[in-house]
């Protein structure tokens, strides 16, 4: 009856190894495999069969910093008799090369001693769900972060649509900005409407405006880039699309400023109105790969509510010096008339 009751006792652990997906192991004393399923052998040591493994440790299936976790945490176990239980953690498959993420249970076996001379490992792969978890994580991030991108693009707005001067109005809005989003710098160029002796109108896109110390410094010094020229802020103008170089170390299109040492990553970006580029903004950070299609978007937003606005403040200044002129026309025509009133009475 005993012999009877272990056959069955086998049969039925040998069913479970050859049946389960789980990966199932038994180890001796010096971490060799002793007995492993043919899921476990296949999907994760990277062996045909379940026997292959038999008399082998992680050394030979694992790189070794690998290998030698497993070895003296398994070690470690026996040594104290303290469990792993539903521990996550993340390896290599021998089989693919991609990094797995098991959620493991590991359990001394006692002889009649009581000594540990047997570790049973039990373990699952939840990389989809921990690919999941991840990917829930960074939409919600994503979301946060839009959302927060939308909150500052209706403060620029409120902002813009509060000033008439265009000189304050553009300051104004790249200092939100830069400050807002956290950026190294920003600034702002209008494309040239006036013609010169070596210019002509739309020939250059000349700074109006920029964040801090260096920005003043670069208006004043007439900081200016042609429109299609090679830069980012030229050819962004010329062709009415976002330009974006995650490592400018690397981009063919880009203006190395001097003054600007710490750029890492750039976007430019038309200011578009009434279907027409009047100018860019160009926008720093300090950090590779700051932006993302999304961030293209805001900004994108952002630029168009500040080149309205700045369109506007210019129409509204024409304006106030037109009716200036006006006032000062009709003036000179009410003195001029009354001036020939008396000759007028003469005759």
């Amino acid at each position: 009856m005993a012999k009877m009751a272990l056959m069955n006792e086998l049969h039925l652990l040998r069913a479970l190894l050859e049946n389960s997906p789980d990966y199932i192991f038994f180890r001796d004393r010096q971490s060799r495999f002793i007995v492993t399923n043919d899921a476990h052998a296949r999907l994760l040591l990277g062996l045909d069969t379940a026997q292959e493994a038999i008399g082998k440790t992680d050394f030979d299936l694992f790189e070794r910093e690998e290998a030698q976790r497993f070895y003296d945490e398994e070690q470690r176990i026996m040594e104290t008799g303290q469990p792993v239980i539903a521990r996550e953690w993340p390896l290599h498959s021998s089989t693919t090369g991609q990094e797995v993420w098991l959620s493991e249970h590991k359990l001394p076996i006692r002889d009649e001693t009581g000594q540990a001379t047997i570790l049973l490992g039990i373990s699952r792969d939840v990389t989809q769900l921990k690919q999941s978890e991840a990917e829930r994580e960074r939409l919600l991030t994503m979301l946060e972060h839009r959302s927060v991108q939308l909150q500052i693009a209706a403060d620029v707005s409120a902002v813009a649509n509060s000033m008439l001067d265009p000189e304050e109005l553009i300051q104004k809005g790249i200092d939100l900005i830069r400050e807002r989003f956290d950026l190294y710098y920003v600034g702002l160029f209008l494309v040239d409407r006036t013609s010169g002796l070596h210019h002509r109108p739309g020939e250059w896109a000349n700074l109006q405006a920029g964040t801090g110390e260096v920005g003043s410094k670069m208006v004043k010094q007439g900081h200016r880039l042609k429109v299609g020229s090679n830069s980012m802020i030229g050819q962004c103008i010329a062709g009415g699309e976002a330009r974006i170089a995650l490592d400018v170390g690397e981009e063919a299109v880009h203006f190395e400023n001097p003054l600007l040492p710490e750029t890492r990553s750039e976007l430019a970006l038309p200011l578009v109105t009434r279907g027409k580029p009047i100018g860019a903004l160009t926008i720093q950070s300090s950090q590779k790969a700051a932006f993302t299609e999304g961030d293209i978007a805001a900004f994108q937003t952002v630029g168009n509510q500040l080149a309205n606005a700045i369109e506007n403040a210019h129409l509204f200044k024409e304006t106030e010096r037109a009716l200036k002129e006006l006032e000062t026309l009709h003036r000179s025509y009410i003195r001029q008339s009354w001036g020939d009133y008396p000759k007028r009475g003469k005759s």
